[in-house]
């Protein structure tokens, strides 16, 4: 469990620190994590945002070398001015 938070951890401060991209003024906004169970069929149709999940409802953790869908979500954001990009990468490995 402390290896992927480790990893957890890793992956925000790349999406946080990674390089930025510009398309328009979001104040306020953040990036979350959320996993769940990998769905088998369309993962868009079991996505947060098709489930209208609240930030709060948000899974962030699960157990090591269990198959999981990550969700990388902007909260709080305003959807007119978009966000340009967004780059992370995950590790994983088993000992």
């Amino acid at each position: 469990m402390k290896r992927f938070l480790v990893a957890m951890t890793a992956v925000m401060l790349v999406a946080v620190l990674g390089t930025p991209a510009w398309a328009g003024s979001q104040d306020g906004a953040v990036i979350a994590l959320h996993l769940q169970a990998h769905a088998k069929g369309d993962i868009c149709a079991s996505s947060p945002v098709a489930q209208s999940l609240a930030c709060s409802d948000y899974t962030t953790e699960g157990d090591l070398f269990v198959s999981y869908d990550v969700y990388l979500m902007v909260a709080k954001g305003n959807p007119n001015p978009g966000v340009a990009a967004s780059a992370s990468s995950m590790i994983s490995r088993r000992s």
